[in-house]
């Protein structure tokens, strides 16, 4: 009876629309005399970013950045599945420590339930220390709603100085060939000593919530400041008492947009905070544009997505259909007025704004708008514009049904 009653209770909880105001934020200023902050975030200088977008090249920088390292490597990703990929990266760290370089790996207990298995035994092996973050195998009725909270952060902080952050994982989707079930991905490196303490702060801190093997942030070491000429918002969503940060970002993406913004997401599960981002962007005359994947490897987030295109319609935004088979998307981005760019872990949904740990970055950057703009070319040409006929079409049980669990869920 008690199992019933616990049963319908996660139900109700599961299926009742979320509850979230998101603060109004500022417009992130390009004033150089006046370094504003944003949800509490203060811009960092930061070196030229440099994006990857395929899995091949997310992997080659990774393994790049694993031989180039001298001192730290600390990897925080949301899932760490075996792969052929996956087992390069586990041999290239595995070398760099047994060189003298400090090694952690740290990954979200969903890596556990993916088809391909964890990396968990294969990092034991290698003798890499890992943590897994809130286990789902060591439930306890006082971590009960615990439980909801994930890790979905992506970033690698190397020797304190380098960072590598975005949507990919270490998983064979993540990382492999374009065109042979390889996502598309958006991940971004750049340097930022000042970026980097922060994250190694937060990173110690999860580790130690995480692990009985405690680090120190001494034991890490970070470069001197240098005269770096760019500017970035490094947004660490940490959560455990502390507000979101992410849903404010997005809002303070769509409070500086003038003409147009571009969200790449591949799971965008509506809701009213978030259509009334893009209703008031539209009543501005901003054009606000979402492209989203036809097909995602499990069926159930296609279905949740696909939902809620009706009502991005009617809040006056777009949405474009990626329609291809084989090069599922898996990016985390957006564009605004071609000037200001947002890459991570994020996704356009609830849960990236309430329930899981999230990093993202901002830049204010012409050219990697640029680039970014040009993987958007690239995709509308393998895209169809979702007609209003189309949107009805996907207002069905099963789509509302998987909508309303993955509003906490996904």
């Amino acid at each position: 009876m008690l199992l019933l009653v616990v049963g319908l209770l996660v139900l109700v909880y599961l299926f009742s629309p979320p509850h979230m105001e998101i603060p109004p934020s500022a417009a992130f200023s390009q004033q150089d005399d006046q370094r504003l902050p944003v949800a509490g975030v203060l811009p960092v200088s930061a070196s030229d970013p440099e994006i990857f977008t395929t899995g091949h090249s997310i992997r080659d920088k990774m393994l790049g950045l694993i031989k180039g390292a001298n001192e730290s490597i600390l990897i925080n990703s949301f899932l760490i599945t075996n792969s052929h990929s996956s087992s390069q990266i586990v041999s290239a760290l595995a070398e760099r420590q047994a060189n003298g370089v400090r090694v952690h790996v740290l990954s979200d207990s969903s890596s556990r339930f993916m088809p391909a298995g964890s990396l968990f035994n294969e990092l034991t092996r290698a003798q890499i220390p890992w943590a897994e973050f809130n286990p789902f195998l060591k439930f306890t009725w006082p971590r009960g709603a615990k439980l909801m909270e994930r890790d979905h952060r992506k970033v690698w902080i190397i020797d304190g100085r380098t960072i590598f952050l975005g949507g990919a994982n270490i998983t064979g989707e993540s990382l492999g060939q374009p065109g042979h079930y390889g996502n598309i991905d958006f991940m971004v490196a750049f340097e930022s000593p000042d970026a980097a303490r922060s994250l190694i702060e937060n990173f110690v801190y999860t580790w130690n919530d995480s692990s009985t093997d405690s680090i120190r942030v001494e034991d890490f070491s970070i470069p001197e400041k240098q005269p770096l000429h760019a500017e970035a918002w490094v947004f660490d969503q940490q959560l455990d008492g502390q507000e979101p940060i992410i849903g404010s970002m997005f809002s303070s993406l769509f409070a500086t947009a003038r003409r147009e913004i571009w969200l790449l997401h591949a799971y965008t599960f509506t809701s009213p905070p978030l259509l009334r981002m893009i209703k008031n962007a539209s009543e501005r005359d901003v054009e606000v544009n979402l492209i989203l994947p036809k097909y995602t490897i499990n069926p159930r987030f296609t279905y949740a997505a696909h939902y809620g295109i009706q009502d991005i319609q009617e809040a006056g935004g777009r949405v474009w259909m990626h329609q291809s088979e084989t090069l599922p998307a898996h990016f985390k981005g957006a564009i605004v007025d071609n000037q200001w760019t947002s890459i991570g872990s994020a996704n356009f949904n609830y849960r990236s704004f309430a329930l899981s740990r999230e990093i993202a970055v901002v830049f204010s950057d012409p050219e990697l708008a640029r680039q970014l703009m040009s993987t958007v070319q690239d995709l509308k040409r393998d895209s169809q514009l979702v007609s209003p006929g189309e949107a009805r079409s996907y207002r069905t049980f099963r789509h509302w049904f998987w909508w309303s669990l993955l509003q906490r869920g996904g």
